[in-house]
């Protein structure tokens, strides 16, 4: 099979060959795995772990002075206005916000006022550029990344004090989350258009939980922020893409919701997380609704288990998530620095190797 046809099957909730792979890491991972492996470029890399989707992006024409925040590489302000700062560790670094343009806003007119980011700053003619490039060896599935409301909204607000604007103040809220829906939902209507079809799946990232539940109560989600997350879904549906939502944490007391307003991938699947369901319980419970991208855990298992365990660890996932298809095998999060890369490989030549 091919990447695409591979994920296609599995999302049909068939068997494919092998359970299709997905990957995500650090910058700092990324580059000891290639030394491990004595690889110099990404794409080479790719095909050895068998990464069967890629992510595309309409290329940031846009003010030089601003930076896209998918550019993780760098700090600085970026198109919301939100501006961040490097912060190192023993492993590498990571950036945290430094500046929150929002904070100190009163009304629903200083938003109105506010220098919000531009469609016109993309090319979305380089979305064709970019597939082709990338689908010259091999046919990948494409996923569009399609942004967020709510996370995306707090980083320009900042994260008390949205979530103090829900309960006092939700016409600023509903208003910035306004504001972002209106740019992400332009931003997928331009790619879908310039794609003409050649983009598969689209992403919608909005963390709303932690490890120990959500961020907020389940009521509160369902007046705020779930009729934003049903209108991202009927975009996608409209074209007749898949929808994919990453949050982190424990969000199982909305998982019915999400399924309700036309949710068909979830993703992370955080197992550690406080009364998250095990795989074998999130399979049962949701997998004839729901497919999975996710599933290995990044704190606990995967720097700390010997490579026999990870091995281990890695046929169970596919046992429990894959059976009749449903599942792509991919960490919780990005893979970290000092995750030793031999155990990173095991993960993903049990995968290879493996069939159901």
């Amino acid at each position: 099979m091919t990447p695409k046809i591979r994920i296609k099957t599995a999302l049909e909730h068939k068997e494919p060959d092998r359970v299709p792979i997905g990957y995500v890491t650090t910058r700092e991972a990324k580059q000891n795995l290639k030394q491990f492996l004595n690889i110099e470029n990404d794409e080479e890399l790719f095909k050895r772990i068998g990464f069967d989707y890629r992510n595309v992006f309409p290329e940031y024409i846009g003010p030089k002075d601003l930076l896209l925040d998918f550019n993780w590489d760098y700090a600085g302000k970026d198109i919301w206005g939100v501006e961040r700062r490097n912060v190192k560790n023993a492993f590498g670094g990571h950036r945290e916000i430094s500046l929150y343009p929002l904070k100190d806003m009163k009304d629903v007119e200083e938003l109105e006022k506010y220098p919000w980011p531009k469609i016109e700053w993309f090319d979305f003619g380089s979305l064709n550029r970019q597939i082709d490039a990338l689908n010259q060896d091999d046919e990948y599935y494409i996923i569009l990344s399609g942004g967020s409301v709510f996370e995306q909204s707090w980083y320009m607000r900042g994260f008390e004090q949205f979530l103090i604007d829900f309960m006092v103040s939700p016409d600023i809220a509903n208003k910035i989350m306004e504001k972002n829906f209106d740019f992400w939902s332009s931003i997928v209507h331009e790619s879908m258009r310039a794609a003409k079809g050649h983009i598969d799946m689209i992403f919608f990232g909005d963390d709303i939980a932690s490890q120990e539940g959500m961020l907020m109560s389940a009521e509160t989600w369902r007046k705020m922020i779930k009729p934003w997350h049903k209108r991202f879904y009927d975009i996608s549906h409209m074209y007749g893409k898949k929808t994919l939502y990453h949050s982190c944490g424990s969000l199982e007391p909305i998982i019915e919701d999400l399924i309700e307003i036309g949710l068909d991938v979830l993703n992370p699947l955080q197992f550690s997380a406080k009364n998250f369901p095990s795989s074998e319980k999130l399979k049962e419970k949701y997998g004839s609704r729901l497919c999975f991208l996710g599933g290995m855990d990044i704190q606990s298992v995967l720097p700390f288990y010997s490579v026999e365990e990870i091995k281990k660890e890695t046929e169970r996932l596919i046992n429990s998530l894959g059976k009749n298809g449903g599942f792509i095998l991919q960490t919780t999060h990005m893979i970290q620095a000092d995750t030793p890369p031999e155990k990173i490989i095991a993960m993903y030549d049990t995968a290879l190797k493996y069939t159901y």
